[in-house]
């Protein structure tokens, strides 16, 4: 119903925040079974009269969670750009689905408790399944007393505490330093593409002959799909520059589906490397770039990056091309680009007229008229429309091919000087056989070239980037710049974004937890506990990159990851903070002993919420097949981050309580009897 509300699609996005969803409704409804559980267990009471004790103490926590997950997302949906499009459709599915979750958490969930759940009975006749969860519960008890202690120890050392939180906020401003970057991760869409480009001049007929070489190769490449028709050719037709042009054709290869490809070498990546090795020496004539299609369609043609060297200096075309030329061998250089290309050539066959103006003057040849007689002949000129039976038709005046294809026929064409006579053009004009460009691209009003290429193995698209720009130091002259297009563009533009993003995640948390708990330093004990999940979150995607098996990086659906994982740790330290501050302010508890009962009291169903939403986002992380790119990126992000959120903030976040709340004039000076 909201996704008809808010004019969304079933997309990888959406589908993302669903899987999410799934694991924050549960959350939601795992809280208020186990308080219930809880007071049924420990204080013998009823089922209706456990369920309504037990919403007297978690509905400021359930309360508090919603407002807490909702105030991170809300606000990144207003983002512009293609950032803010693709923020939008997940942030505002998971604000919805939490929202409906607390819903139903605070109505639905304790009428269910009241009416399913029964008094806790000691049997002598326990089936299987029974002595099995005893057992486990046993052992959670004695988990649940190691924990208590263990509490009690650091409290008493709550340097460490601070300690540990320098050392995550550290580590992972470290780790993210060296994490390569990109804007999205690479998908095996299914197929791939092979810009061909001949040598300028070359006719249609020998372009097709090169496509076709590159075709039977194709076809007798496993993975290939058996039906040939699904590999599709172009000619006349410049992929990589834009336009029409005899020289250049394009492949579009359609591969099996992804499940009849077990193996690394039957990869889009791979098909691209074993086409790249069968043009070389298979395709010599033309120039053969193949490539994966873009993550996101309308991000360019092309996967990779793509850039503009830009001539402000007025320079020549020929000049111009010198100076790409120069960029593109210093880019290749670099072990991080894998291939780097322009079609951007001044080779191209042409014939320059140059026309003898002076002698046209003394003979009484208007220039206009030479230049109106080349464009008839060699071109097309508009005489005028005429209408016949009421249609209108248009009269265009140019010679025949076979003379048009000629330009030894100038002396055919004659001109009327002052005098009335007819004078050939060719008394006036002389031909220089020279090369142009076949087109010439434009960007911010300044003649430039076009540059694209992709990145090496295990290379990110960020690490190419930084590549180009030291290229370009190196090698352009003053008067050149450069600019990016297409998917490059974008990742520089949501690299910058992504501190705004998080900042604004953390300040509506605090603005949210200040209300909440009507304080302005119990909402630090929260927020200080997010660094225990962000080291996971940035640590594992580089650890696992040496593994050779994946090729992380810092792109946009990690960035999700990152802003899930500040409202998922702010929702386990809101489960701890809120049952410590009541015994702190209602029934005046030490607070050292106020937050180890909360903790103990609250352990379990922190534990089953987070290990319940681990083991739900797990599919994400092993995922295979179309969007998997993304799909690991988010979920790798998730499952290290909460990970290590619950393993370490079990710890932290009670101390962090302690902390905050003994804060104080004398804090620092007293001696801490604790």
């Amino acid at each position: 119903g909201a996704f008809v509300l808010l004019d969304f699609s079933i997309n990888t996005l959406t589908l993302f925040a669903m899987v999410l969803a799934i694991g924050l409704v549960v959350d939601d409804a795992i809280v208020v079974v186990e308080a219930v559980e809880y007071e049924l267990k420990y204080n013998g009471l009823s089922p209706k009269e456990a369920a309504i004790k037990a919403m007297e103490n978690v509905q400021g926590p359930v309360i508090g969670i919603a407002f807490v997950l909702m105030a991170v997302f809300i606000p990144v949906a207003f983002m512009g750009g293609m950032t803010g499009i693709l923020y939008k459709q997940f942030a505002l599915t998971i604000a919805v689905s939490v929202a409906i979750s607390a819903v139903v958490a605070l109505i639905l969930t304790p009428a269910l408790c009241a009416i399913m759940l029964k008094p806790h009975m000691q049997s002598d006749h326990e089936n299987f399944v029974h002595r099995q969860l005893n057992k486990f519960n046993v052992a959670l008890e004695t988990f649940s007393d190691w924990y208590g202690k263990m509490l009690a120890r650091l409290s008493q050392r709550l340097s460490l505490t601070i300690i540990a939180l320098i050392i995550f906020a550290g580590g992972t401003a470290a780790v993210f330093s060296v994490l390569p970057t990109s804007f999205v991760p690479e998908e095996d869409s299914g197929y791939y593409i092979i810009a061909v480009n001949g040598p300028p001049g070359a006719t249609t007929e020998r372009t097709v002959q090169s496509l076709e070489k590159i075709r039977q190769f194709i076809e007798t490449t496993p993975g290939v799909r058996d039906n040939f028709s699904q590999i599709f050719t172009v000619s006349d037709f410049d992929l990589l520059g834009g336009g029409q042009k005899s020289s250049a054709g394009a492949i579009f290869a359609v591969l099996n589906d992804w499940d009849t490809r077990p193996n690394k070498n039957q990869s889009v990546n791979a098909m691209i490397g074993a086409t790249f090795g069968f043009a070389g020496k298979g395709v010599p004539e033309a120039s053969v770039v193949a490539l994966n299609p873009p993550s996101i369609p309308g991000l360019g043609n092309t996967g990779g990056f793509s850039m503009y060297i830009i001539n402000k200096a007025g320079d020549s075309a020929q000049v111009m091309a010198e100076r790409a030329n120069e960029f593109i061998a210093e880019a290749r250089k670099s072990p991080a680009i894998q291939s780097i290309y322009t079609t951007f050539d001044t080779t191209t066959p042409s014939l320059q007229f140059d026309i003898n103006r002076e002698k046209a003057a003394q003979d009484g040849v208007a220039l206009s008229d030479i230049f109106t007689a080349l464009q008839g002949f060699y071109g097309s000129i508009q005489v005028n429309d005429y209408t016949s039976y009421g249609k209108n038709y248009k009269v265009v005046v140019q010679a025949e091919d076979s003379y048009r294809q000629n330009a030894d026929n100038l002396n055919m064409i004659a001109v009327r000087n002052s005098k009335g006579q007819m004078v050939s053009v060719a008394n006036y004009i002389t031909k220089e056989q020279t090369g142009t460009p076949s087109s010439i691209t434009r960007f911010d009003n300044a003649m430039a070239v076009q540059i694209g290429g992709s990145q090496a193995t295990g290379y990110s698209s960020g690490d190419a980037i930084v590549a180009l720009q030291e290229a370009a130091a190196r090698t352009l002259p003053q008067g050149y710049t450069y600019d990016w297009a297409g998917q490059s563009r974008e990742e520089l533009k949501a690299g910058s974004q992504t501190l705004l993003i998080l900042g604004l995640g953390l300040t509506f948390v605090f603005l949210i937890l200040a209300a909440l708990y009507e304080s302005w330093k119990v909402p630090f004990a929260v927020l200080f506990s997010v660094p225990s999940g962000m080291i996971g979150a940035a640590l594992v995607p580089y650890l696992l990159n040496f593994t050779g098996s994946y090729n992380l990086a810092n792109d946009i659906y990690m960035q999700i990851g990152l802003l899930t994982l500040v409202g998922l740790a702010a929702k386990n330290a809101i489960l701890i903070i809120e049952y410590a501050k009541i015994r702190v302010d209602e029934r005046g508890m030490d607070i050292v002993d106020a937050a180890i009962e909360a903790s103990k009291i609250r352990l379990r169903p922190i534990l089953m919420t987070s290990f319940a939403f681990i083991l739900g986002v797990l599919p994400l992380a092993v995922s295979s097949g179309a969007g998997s790119g993304a799909r690991t990126s988010m979920g790798i992000t998730v499952v290290a981050g909460m990970t290590t959120a619950t393993l370490f903030g079990i710890f932290i976040i009670p101390m962090l309580f302690i902390i905050v709340e003994k804060i104080g004039p004398g804090f620092f000076t007293k001696k801490n009897k604790n």
